[in-house]
């Protein structure tokens, strides 16, 4: 095991995890404020929220997720030494439970993992029902909440009974009879090869929308039972698999298809399924596009026949990277060894960022939202300054009463401070750095306390420094008492 900086580092193991002694001061802290709890002190709860941030190398984001309240709760100090009032304080002692339960358990991140899970479960639950199935034991489970848990209050559930009658209604009497129609195939089909119908996979969905298309030569039979099964998932409360942009492709793609089908065929065709029979003679229309395909194979059948579920080999370059439909996230300089948010990526953070400042504080929480989604999906390159820094944006629209009405901000300076800091650093931090090869001019060590603070040098003769704080020194933050150290 080797310490650096309160981390060891495990060569054997390939393991990274915080120095006991720096757990044991956590924890002790921690203790401290559950006997306490809720007559403690802002300086505390920053205390013991700085340690746990500082974990972030082996305990990753849950430090900066799972101290949100905790952060707040300090940041709305009228002082430091006084009592506390905590606002949220079932959300604060939640957090300060978390970290009692969880602290010893999270400390150790694996750099190689070798270990396989016994069962991939994916599943998915929004506040009117959710669903779940299991990759090996091939199990699915579907279900809606119930009404008690929708709401404890009987005026409330006689509404909801309403809600299918509402739903209805809003499409005319014929729409709804095509769309049952509609989906009522649907689910016939999916019956016939054993898929779930509700919720149904973008997948399926467009299996079946060529289906159609092969089988009726129509795009308005298509169409139909593409808006069918869009429409009967959505006052389910389940996800629209007709929002997949492959969905969406195969119903654009349908009119131009179904004329296809004429005699006077001019569409692309895969080769075989261009055949007039299966033994005879097959007429290739795209010869070298076929060719290359099958001395692609000839190539490199032998080299492909392998998987490797444990990879023991290093790669040359590492790259962290992200790609919507739009644009890649990210890019590497394999010169400088260096990480980068693309150019794309970045002008539309700022855009987005532009339009938020010029009308702030007339905003809904959907743009704080999107903005603030960017900024913390640049964190392989930015680092944790994008979970840091997005704090009060977060609780800003978390605190929503709409998506798109104007948000109601509770802390607006804190905010706009938040925006103003991206305005001018978004550009500078563009960049992660894997190898340094800068040295230091000097080396010092220092330490500051809530009375006094110290420092000496290494390379210049050993120099050293030492003082107490003002009364007004004192009462500000432990980071503020670091920085004023080198002023």
């Amino acid at each position: 095991m080797l310490g650096m900086a309160r981390i060891n580092i495990g060569f054997e193991s390939f393991s990274l995890a915080v120095s006991e002694r720096r757990l044991n001061d956590a924890k002790e802290s921690l203790d401290n404020i559950l006997n306490k709890f809720p007559i403690i002190s802002a300086r505390q709860l920053a205390q013991f929220t700085g340690r746990i941030i500082s974990m972030s190398p082996v305990m990753g984001n849950v430090t900066s997720l799972m101290t949100r309240h905790l952060y707040f709760a300090h940041e709305n100090r009228k002082s430091w030494d006084g009592n506390l009032n905590i606002a949220y304080t079932e959300c604060v002692l939640a957090e300060l439970r978390y970290w009692s339960d969880s602290l010893t358990n999270l400390n150790q991140k694996n750099f190689v993992n070798d270990t396989l899970p016994n069962i991939v479960v994916y599943s998915d639950a929004s506040n009117v029902a959710a669903g779940a199935f299991t990759v090996e034991l091939n199990e699915k489970n579907v279900g809606r909440w119930s009404s008690e848990i929708l709401s404890p209050h009987q005026p409330l559930q006689n509404l909801a009974k309403c809600l299918p009658e509402f739903c209805l209604h809003s499409r005319a009497k014929n729409t709804r009879k095509k769309y049952r129609y509609a989906f009522n195939n649907f689910c016939r089909w999916c019956n016939s090869f054993n898929l779930n119908s509700l919720p149904a996979s973008d997948y399926d969905v467009l299996l079946y929308l060529m289906h159609l298309c092969k089988k009726h030569k129509s795009a308005s039979i298509v169409e139909g039972a593409y808006y069918a099964i869009s429409w009967s998932h959505k006052p389910t409360g389940f996800a629209d698999p007709c929002n997949s942009f492959l969905c969406i492709f195969i119903k654009e793609g349908v009119q131009s298809y179904g004329q296809c089908h004429k005699p006077n065929d001019k569409a692309f065709i895969f080769a075989h399924e261009n055949r007039k029979s299966w033994d005879g003679n097959l007429n290739i229309a795209y010869t070298e596009c076929v060719l290359a395909e099958l001395r692609y194979w000839s190539d490199s059948l032998t080299n492909l026949n392998q998987k490797n579920f444990v990879n023991d080999t290093l790669p040359n370059i590492v790259v962290y990277s992200d790609a919507s439909n739009v644009a890649a996230g990210a890019f590497t300089d394999s010169k400088s060894f260096s990480l980068a948010v693309s150019e794309r990526r970045l002008n539309d953070a700022k855009e987005s960022l532009d339009n938020i400042l010029n009308k702030f504080p007339i905003i809904s929480a959907r743009q704080l939202a999107q903005f603030t989604g960017r900024i913390i999906s640049m964190s392989p390159v930015m680092g944790n300054v994008t979970s840091l820094m997005t704090r009060h944006l977060y609780f800003a629209h978390e605190n929503r009463k709409s998506w798109d009405g104007n948000l109601n901000i509770a802390y607006t300076e804190c905010v706009l401070a938040e925006l103003r800091y991206w305005s001018d650093s978004l550009t500078n931090l563009n960049q992660k750095n894997f190898v340094n090869d800068t040295l230091p001019n000097i080396v010092v060590y220092s330490d500051a306390s809530n009375v006094a603070a110290g420092a000496f040098t290494v390379e210049l003769n050993e120099k050293s420094f030492h003082s107490t704080w003002s009364e007004y020194e004192k009462n500000m933050s432990s980071t503020w008492r670091e920085l004023r150290l080198f002023n």
